[in-house]
């Protein structure tokens, strides 16, 4: 999967909660995360609550990342510039429909180099952007000499086309690399009231799946389960170092998320996830249990508003 696409994932999981309860009056300009006391990440937002900066640290990894997205006065255009402590800048442009809906989306980056060095600071622990860690605005990512450098020589280019169906319902995902064969293909399903149930993630042109997530919701259609499962493909099994099918469970209060609780392998608690919340439902606090390594880790967020 694209860089890109596992730091959207990351920013989706670090949010959950933010639009729960909150006045409709009440505009985040920002939100700050901690997590153990040393900073996680920091995120900027437009008055219609658009991402627009963000900045990403991981502390085990010594890993930074920063991005910032930025959209056409139209709306239909969004561009996304994404740099990263270990490889570099990536950088995606977005066609939108009247919704904001991505349409198509073309990825750049700089082929040549991106293995080594992702080996040689696997292996080192070095990283050759560390810089970006004191950027503070989009500007600073701009302005680099850096990304300067990388619109000259990125050598690469991955397509991304969305499909949807006539309720307007995202049904398909296709990433093609630069010959223009299918890398990975997202495949989603619903039911009847468009809640999603199934998303199948499959890999290269043989169409093998890579893995299915099941989602379960209760009567007020909330996700109550969540499965997913590696093990479909019994060929590349064997190569993958976590667990092959991995179960959450989500317990709520009215419309919070309290509690979730994560099994990996299926049958095996891994770890609980305790969640409070401000007084205009905002995410304040995620207290992280790993009962395999007896550790408990506290992530706390604070905020700022317009």
């Amino acid at each position: 999967m694209t860089i890109l696409r596992l730091f959207v994932a990351f920013f989706l999981v670090s949010t959950i909660g933010v639009s729960f309860g909150q006045l409709d009056s009440l505009h985040i300009k920002s939100k700050t995360c901690f997590k153990d006391s040393v900073f996680h990440s920091y995120e900027e937002f437009d008055l219609s609550g658009r991402t627009t900066f963000y900045k990403f640290y991981e502390n085990q990894s010594r890993h930074w990342s920063c991005g910032t997205i930025i959209y056409t006065s139209s709306m239909r255009e969004r561009h996304h510039i994404d740099a990263s402590s270990l490889i570099g800048y990536v950088e995606e442009n977005c066609l939108l429909d009247s919704t904001s809906k991505p349409l198509y989306c073309i990825q750049y980056f700089v082929e040549d180099d991106q293995y080594y060095l992702h080996q040689l600071n696997y292996l080192s622990l070095l990283h050759p952007f560390s810089y970006i860690q004191h950027f503070t605005s989009g500007t600073d990512l701009l302005n680099d000499s850096s990304y300067q450098l990388f619109l000259k020589t990125r050598d690469t280019t991955r397509r991304i086309y969305y499909e949807y169906s006539a309720g307007l319902n995202l049904e398909q995902e296709i990433y093609l690399d630069k010959s223009g064969d299918t890398m990975w293909r997202y495949q989603y399903r619903y039911d009847s009231s468009n809640g999603l149930l199934s998303s199948i993630v499959k890999f290269w042109d043989q169409d093998r799946i890579y893995s299915i997530e099941d989602f379960l919701y209760d009567q007020e259609g909330r996700v109550t389960e969540t499965t997913v499962d590696y093990s479909v493909d019994s060929s590349r099994s064997k190569y993958i170092e976590f667990p092959l099918k991995i179960r959450t469970i989500n317990c709520y209060d009215g419309t919070f998320l309290l509690e979730r609780k994560i099994y990996e392998p299926i049958d095996t608690l891994y770890t609980t996830h305790l969640y409070e919340y401000n007084f205009f439902g905002q995410l304040i606090s995620e207290t992280i249990t790993n009962l395999e390594k007896n550790e408990i880790t506290v992530k706390r967020w604070t905020y700022e508003y317009y």
